[in-house]
């Protein structure tokens, strides 16, 4: 549902601040709703037709005793046909409820599972922010500027690749005690 402008009715507001249970529930509601129209109008339409049949079988049990017997068997084949029906439709419609039933169970698990993931996605930014005010402190230290200074200086007086650079980190690498590479 979507609301547009500044003057949004009042019962559109209140679903608009619905929490996500009473919304779940609502949800759950319109949609069994849903599915039981299609089953009572069905229902409706079988129970009239039946009404229809009995109707019609009392106005030729005048005519003919014959016809009246047909009619009968008729009649009670078609009730064996539609009860058999209407029970094929409740079953549908408790296998409807059971599906209900299992989606609703899925949704929960998977909004749980959700609420797990935003919680570890917070302490994950939290741990961002901590770790980026510390690399701003250290960027921000003197020893870092400074350091920033010599390694500039280094990159133009002593360009990576010249001879003088290779000379310059072996020995550097001689004084701090690393092994010789070729």
């Amino acid at each position: 549902m979507l609301g547009v402008g500044a003057d949004v009715p009042e019962a559109a507001e209140r679903l608009f601040r619905l929490t996500e249970a009473e919304a779940s529930r609502l949800c759950s509601l319109f949609f069994e709703l849903g599915h039981r129209l299609p089953l009572t109008a069905e229902r409706d339409r079988l129970a009239e037709r039946a009404a229809e049949l009995s109707s019609r079988l009392a106005q030729l049990e005048e005519h003919d005793g014959r016809q009246l017997q047909q009619l009968k068997e008729d009649r009670d084949r078609l009730r064996r046909e539609l009860e058999a029906e209407i029970a094929s439709l409740s079953g549908a419609a408790e296998a409807h409820r059971e599906e209900r039933v299992r989606v609703t169970g899925e949704l929960a698990g998977l909004a749980g599972e959700l609420g797990r993931a935003r919680a570890e996605l917070a302490a994950d930014r939290e741990t961002l922010r901590q770790g980026e005010a510390e690399l701003d402190g250290i960027r921000s230290s003197a020893v870092f500027r400074i350091a920033r200074l010599y390694w500039g200086a280094k990159e133009r007086a002593l360009p990576r690749g010249t001879r003088v650079r290779h000379a310059f980190d072996r020995l550097a690498g001689w004084a701090k005690g690393q092994p010789r590479r070729s």
